[in-house]
């Protein structure tokens, strides 16, 4: 029996061989004498071919029309009508393409969708929708991040930066456990963000005696805020003069009771010392630098944080959901599920596969490679003889895989599939 795979429907030709009587050489000579060749469609009657078969040589060809095509299965018999010159031959054509077709899917146009493959399995008696269902695997596998097709979908949404993922330490559950955040929703003093420890608001080290610039506080300012120009030329003098005459002296009782230790000589030169090296002391520029300047860099480096900030709280799981009241049990939320959902739809309806090309099927496939090779022996040209079957690479003269077949009369064997170099 030789076996084909064509178009509902549509007209095809079909090119065969017949063996001599003996069944040991090709019959090259035979002729069809008008009623030789039938057909059954679907289990039905035999009826005459509208066409005769026609010599090619060493082999040859008989066309189907398209009404001919019109079925599931369909069987072709050759048989001599006379005194037999070739062994009787039968043609099994399956059809695709088409709703009433063996198989639905149109290979010609479109990759199988998900649906369509699971028909074709099912009806086909296919176990590897078994395999699909187990690896996928269930809430508690996805929670867990199993090895299954759930773990690596689990590590899709988990490790957002594509690094190694480790199912215990970059685990959503892992971050919440181990991030413990602030009581409101903002950054506060003594938190750390990007190695940037806030102090009264301002980063730590930042303004350094270095980074004061010369004139960044005029004359004028501190003139203005005295009340007095007096010492205008001396921004040091003025601000001595600012807590001069904000300087409520102590009274007479007050310094019997507990004060006199400020009234004495030695205390008062103490303080006629600091006066002059603070009216002496002059602040003067870093090379290059000013306060005005540091505090514009300041608040730009401000903002930067802002956003850094505002970007965390995008990425961290809400604080509901660390808090455990976005989900009891701590397992992924609705929103968590529906991302996962959509990952995987995403693979199975819209990342593509590539058919496996030439070599010796793996015992150990992964589940793509197993899903693909059973399409590709559904799309590919397959041609078989009494001794050998061939699959064929896209291009249809490139034997890919081949596996060797027989037939003692009482069992039909065909051999594993190998490489068809």
């Amino acid at each position: 029996m030789q076996q084909y795979l064509r178009k509902y429907g549509v007209q095809t030709i079909l090119n065969f061989v017949l063996y001599e009587v003996d069944g040991v050489d090709f019959r090259v000579d035979a002729v069809d004498a008008g009623a030789d060749c039938t057909l059954r469609k679907d289990q039905g009657a035999d009826t005459t071919n509208v066409n005769d078969f026609v010599d090619e040589g060493i082999g040859y060809s008989i066309t189907l029309t398209a009404t001919e095509m019109e079925f599931a299965e369909g069987l072709v018999h050759i048989i001599d009508s006379a005194t037999k010159q070739w062994l009787d031959e039968t043609l099994k054509i399956e059809t695709y393409g088409n709703a009433s077709a063996q198989h639905a899917q149109d290979f010609d146009t479109t990759v199988p969708t998900v649906g369509e493959i699971q028909a074709e399995m099912e009806e086909n008696g296919a176990s590897l929708l078994d395999t699909i269902r187990d690896n996928i695997g269930t809430p508690a596998n996805i929670d867990s991040g199993g090895a299954t097709l759930s773990g690596n979908l689990k590590k899709l949404a988990d490790d957002n930066a594509g690094a190694t993922f480790d199912a215990t330490t970059d685990s959503l559950n892992k971050i919440r456990d181990d991030r413990t955040l602030p009581a409101a929703d903002y950054v506060v003093v003594g938190d750390t963000i990007a190695a940037v420890t806030l102090v009264n608001g301002l980063a730590a080290d930042v303004i350094t005696a270095a980074a004061i610039a010369a004139a960044a506080i005029d004359n004028a300012t501190f003139a203005a805020d005295v009340g007095s120009t007096a010492y205008a030329t001396n921004i040091i003098a003025l601000a001595v003069r600012k807590a001069l005459d904000d300087y409520d002296a102590a009274t007479k009782a007050e310094m019997d009771t507990g004060h006199g230790l400020l009234a004495t000589e030695a205390k008062q030169d103490i303080i006629d010392t600091n006066v002059d090296q603070i009216e002496t002391s002059v602040i003067t520029n870093a090379a290059g630098t000013d306060v005005a300047a540091d505090i514009i860099a300041i608040k730009a480096e401000t903002a930067t944080i802002v956003t850094d900030t505002n970007e965390m709280q995008g990425k961290l799981p809400s604080s509901s959901y660390l808090k455990g009241s976005g989900d009891v049990d701590g397992g992924m939320d609705t929103n968590d599920k529906a991302d996962v959902n959509s990952e995987v739809n995403d693979v199975l309806s819209t990342d593509t596969q590539s058919i496996p090309g030439q070599g010796a099927p793996t015992t150990t496939p992964t589940l793509v490679a197993a899903i693909m090779y059973l399409y590709k022996r559904f799309r590919n040209k397959y041609t078989q003889t009494a001794t050998e079957g061939k699959l064929f690479a896209d291009n249809d003269s490139t034997v890919d895989q081949k596996s060797t077949v027989s037939d003692d009369t009482t069992t039909f064997t065909k051999g594993k599939f190998g490489t068809g170099a």
